[in-house]
């Protein structure tokens, strides 16, 4: 028993646990092991003469909970192993917590006599236990303020995770197990495809990185932005992805909204300029057009009575001529400035506008209509009927070329025109500077601006030069 005793003394004084024992009846503590003094901050010797230290040790908002779990123990009232976390308060006020363990001890008639237990110092664990649940809080709050939710997917045995943001933007309970299937299941129909494709692409081992949206029970649209990247183990098998869903819906309604506000911006802009060039031009015609009219007139009137000398008819002719033209250019000014007039059949107006420009030239038409006419915004129609004029004006002074074909398609959202000839071309500039001191493109690009439409110049020396305008 001596040697048993000894055996045991040398290994508890040199665990890092505190193990204590304890006789009932009177209470009284037989043994505890040096590594008390040193979790709990008190001389052994302290605690001997004084049992009660190690109650009073307890912190205050544990010490009714254990001090009764502890009297129900040791009174045999219920099972005689004892487990039990708590904290304890050490002189200088640090806090550590002890996982207690113990055992009763009964006589033969059953009667508790002696409790035997061993304190572990778990403040480390509970530290790093706690250091986890802050983060994993803090992860979750910013997942959630940034609709942002993490995922992974195991290729190997198909299983899926998905934080609980995922969960939250799908739509979908906790409870549901999610799968690839659940994923898909809120998929919108146009999304599909691009679904299928990203999961072809995962099976070749690419890192995935796509958009799609989901279609809600409650018949509203969701936009999530997925990133994804591949897991390789040490053979470089792809065997696992990890990634992001990220809820973008509400930044696609505030790009929406930005893009109708910059329409709007666009069309206020265009509305005022084309009142302004409306009010110049009546203001040339009214003044300018009818003055210069009169004076043309006049010229008329007197060179008809004039009959000699012939240089002095000669003279006055000329200027007539020239009168006549400069009087015919004017008016072709003030028409560009007011722009086309409402036709009711933008179509028929384009074509006879195309012929006009190229009459008397040598430059053969083609002009087509692809779809069924009908009617578009005036200010579209201005725009096309702008960009058509400043093609061909284009072509017939810098393209050499034989002929031009127009085409104007109705499409069901939009509608296209497209200019081509098959000139000399040339190499096309992305910022649509001037060539040689002409800005006709550049001007087409800005009226094609102007009302959120797209302009495209396709050209190469020696393969024609194309123009093509999409407007809404």
């Amino acid at each position: 028993m001596q040697e048993s005793e000894e055996r045991f003394r040398q290994l508890a004084d040199t665990l890092p646990e505190v193990i204590w024992i304890t006789a009932l009846n009177p209470e009284k503590l037989l043994y505890v092991s040096p590594s008390f003094q040193k979790i709990w901050g008190l001389r052994i010797d302290d605690l001997l003469a004084d049992p009660r230290l190690w109650t009073s040790s307890i912190h205050p908002n544990d010490r009714e909970r254990v001090g009764d779990l502890f009297t129900r123990w040791t009174h045999g009232h219920d099972v005689s192993y004892h487990d039990v976390e708590f904290r304890i308060v050490q002189p200088g006020g640090a806090i550590r917590w002890i996982h207690e363990r113990g055992v009763l001890h009964r006589d033969d008639d059953g009667n508790p006599v002696r409790v035997s237990g061993i304190s572990t110092d778990i403040t480390d664990h509970k530290r790093s236990d706690e250091a986890l649940r802050r983060s994993e809080a803090y992860q979750a709050e910013a997942q959630r303020l940034s609709l942002t939710g993490s995922f992974s997917w195991n290729l190997r045995t198909g299983e899926v995770t998905w934080s609980d943001e995922v969960y939250r933007i799908y739509g979908h309970d906790k409870s549901v197990k999610p799968t690839l299937d659940l994923a898909r299941e809120r998929l919108h129909p146009d999304d599909v495809s691009a679904f299928k494709r990203a999961e072809e692409r995962a099976g070749e081992g690419e890192n995935i990185e796509f958009a799609h949206r989901l279609l809600m029970p409650d018949g509203s649209t969701k936009y999530l932005q997925i990133v994804s990247r591949a897991i390789r183990d040490e053979a470089g098998q792809v065997f696992e992805y990890v990634g992001a869903v990220r809820d973008i819906t509400e930044q696609k309604r505030a790009e929406r909204a930005l893009r109708r506000a910059r329409v709007r911006e666009i069309e206020s802009q265009y509305n005022a300029m084309m009142e302004e060039r409306t009010r110049l031009a009546r203001e040339i015609h009214d003044t300018v057009l009818q003055g210069f009219n009169g004076v043309t007139l006049m010229l008329l009137a007197a060179a008809g009575k004039v009959k000699s000398p012939p240089e002095t008819v000669a003279s006055l002719q000329h200027v007539l001529d020239l009168a006549e033209k400069t009087l015919g250019d004017a008016r072709r000014v003030v028409w560009d400035l007011r722009g086309p007039s409402p036709s009711g059949d933008f179509a028929s107006a384009l074509r006879a506008a195309a012929d006009d420009a190229v009459r008397g030239t040598g430059l053969s038409l083609d002009f087509i209509i692809r779809g069924i006419p009908r009617a578009i915004d005036p200010k579209y129609e201005a725009v096309a009927f702008r960009v058509m004029q400043e093609a061909i004006a284009n072509t017939l002074k810098h393209a050499a070329a034989s002929g031009v074909r127009v085409s104007l398609s109705y499409r069901p959202r939009a509608v296209r025109l497209c200019v081509r000839d098959d000139g000399r071309g040339f190499t096309v500039d992305s910022d649509f500077r001037g060539y040689g001191g002409h800005w006709g493109l550049l001007g087409m690009w800005e009226r094609a601006s102007q009302v959120a439409g797209k302009l495209k110049v396709r050209s190469k020396p020696g393969l024609g030069t194309e123009i093509s305008l999409r407007l809404r």
